[in-house]
């Protein structure tokens, strides 16, 4: 993952607002503010969201019961993210029902006509407008999350299930201003996503000027702001663009989401999602890694791919280090074992073409394999050096094909040049010679693939500047002295080795160092050339 798409409420936030202003559209402290808003919260129906919760708590219970008591519920307009408000229409018992909206600004300013001061209801002219603007500008500039409240009268109430064109012709009573501080550990974790090489974007419904207070709580740089209505108007490559210099995405519905995400990866990046709300439910489907908290819906959970334990980015930076840690282990294990195998399997071929017998009889092939095998067995419990964990790791076949063709051949050549030397050995007749090539080579190969696992388990110089952990280390030392004392014991006389002289051993160390310096040498190389390692 190197891109990490992020809801503000509840993941970056505490995500347990609390309401501390209601101010009417001049700015001034107004109770009936409230009283709107009370009345929706208590009479709207199904799952109530925070921010319902904090409306109610704001009032105290007997509050409750006395809209209860006043107020039968005629009818309800549901929250859906296209309109983004949710209605209320309460019956008193006599005379008009009243119908009481919230929502975000826009949309329920949208749907307004006129305007309630405390000098009492105006048309809501262009003037009157840029005041409440400035007023929510102002709130959004202290980081409070907005509603805005609006209502009116209905004559003759039919009792039918209203519709949208119900909320037509409102009066905007005022705003709900919400605090939702962000998290303690949030602007830590996000500056050590950073350093790990992973991008951190806010997408979010909330208005522009709250997640831009959130960016600046969490020294995240803001970039670029895009709305809502920027992402509908863009194309696919357009949006794509957009989002590699930006890092808000506000007032998004969650199909806007769910495009953000998609472009993301439509540009290479590998893309991570969390949230916790129905409206992220498109945006963890087209992730590449949808992620949940805990208290996420029930349908955010069900689309996710992981759930965080704890709603904490911390434990998200600990998960990207040890995924990371685990793909790199198993890459080394892969790049070792299919370049020394292959390099094997080239030694074979190229020695039929000119040996008169078999280099390394089946047997001794297998428990040349068995031992080096249970040496990579412990690559998944080595370390992983630094730089390493700092930047974003992806599977790649190519990748792997390129290292293969590099180092299997140097095995190889190696190889050759131990089957001239051993070629030479004198011997008392043609099957001792055979026991001698056999046990040299044996010997010479098992090494090399020993110690070339230290060589590849880190770009640095090994053992110097970078161990490996200890069950490696023991590991390729277990190994290494097999190799060089099974020639001389019964079980390697009884799998066709012969003792090699103090010579023959010597000239093959030389050689096993000679290979390990190239390989180490090939691997600056190479390094150089593709810009990384593993």
């Amino acid at each position: 993952m190197d891109v990490l798409c992020t809801d503000k409420t509840g993941t970056l936030t505490v995500g347990r607002p609390r309401l501390d202003r209601w101010p009417a559209p001049d700015g001034s402290q107004c109770a009936s503010v409230l009283d709107y808003a009370l009345l929706n919260a208590v009479f709207t129906a199904g799952r109530r969201t925070s921010l319902d919760a904090a409306i109610l708590a704001a009032r105290p219970p007997l509050d409750h019961d006395i809209a209860r008591a006043q107020y039968g519920k005629a009818g309800e307009i549901g929250f859906d993210f296209t309109r983004r408000r949710a209605s209320v229409i309460l019956d008193p018992g006599s005379g008009p029902c009243l119908l009481v909206t919230k929502g975000a600004v826009s949309a329920v300013l949208d749907a307004c006509t006129a305007i309630r001061l405390p000098s009492g209801e105006q048309p809501l002219t262009g003037a009157l407008r840029a005041q409440a603007s400035q007023v929510t500008q102002n709130m959004w500039n202290d980081g409070l999350r907005l509603l805005a409240v609006a209502y009116r009268s209905i004559d003759d109430y039919p009792g039918d299930p209203p519709g949208a064109e119900t909320e037509t012709g409102l009066t905007l009573a005022g705003f709900l201003g919400f605090t939702d501080p962000p998290k303690p550990a949030a602007a830590q974790a996000i500056k050590r996503l950073a350093g790990q090489g992973v991008r951190t974007i806010i997408v979010t419904g909330d208005a522009a000027g709250a997640a831009v207070a959130l960016c600046r709580a969490t020294a995240l740089p803001p970039g670029e702001l895009v709305t809502g209505a920027d992402t509908a108007r863009l194309d696919d490559r357009a949006l794509a663009a957009l989002a590699e210099r930006t890092t808000i995405f506000a007032e998004a519905s969650p199909l806007h989401k769910a495009r953000i995400v998609r472009a993301l990866r439509q540009s290479g990046h590998v893309v991570g999602y969390l949230g916790d709300g129905i409206n992220d439910t498109p945006a963890l489907r087209a992730a590449d890694i949808g992620l949940a908290v805990p208290e996420a819906a029930d349908v955010a959970r069900q689309a996710s791919d992981a759930i965080l334990l704890d709603k904490d980015l911390r434990i998200l930076r600990n998960d990207v280090t040890a995924a990371r840690h685990a793909t790199l282990n198993a890459t080394k294990y892969l790049k070792a074992t299919v370049s020394a195998n292959l390099g094997n399997v080239l030694s074979i071929l190229a020695a039929s073409a000119f040996l008169p017998f078999l280099p390394m009889l089946p047997l001794q092939i297998l428990v040349q394999n068995l031992v080096y095998d249970i040496a990579q067995l412990t690559l998944p419990l080595d370390h992983a050096d630094q730089e390493q964990l700092t930047r974003p790791h992806r599977w790649s076949g190519r990748d792997l094909t390129i290292f293969i063709a590099c180092f299997a051949p140097l095995s190889t050549a190696f190889d050759l040049v131990t089957f001239a030397l051993l070629q030479h050995l004198p011997a008392a007749s043609a099957a001792s010679h055979q026991m001698l090539f056999h046990a040299g080579w044996f010997t010479e190969s098992l090494l090399t693939q020993t110690l070339a696992i230290l060589v590849i388990r880190t770009g640095r110089i090994p053992l110097l500047h970078s161990r490996p952990a200890a069950a490696v280390g023991l590991a390729c030392l277990a190994g290494t002295a097999l190799a060089l004392s099974l020639p001389y014991t019964r079980a390697g006389a009884w799998l066709g080795l012969a003792p090699l002289p103090l010579n023959t051993l010597t000239v093959l160390l030389l050689t096993v160092a000679a290979y390990l310096t190239a390989l180490q040498a090939a691997k600056i190389a190479y390094r150089r050339t593709i810009g990384r390692w593993l």
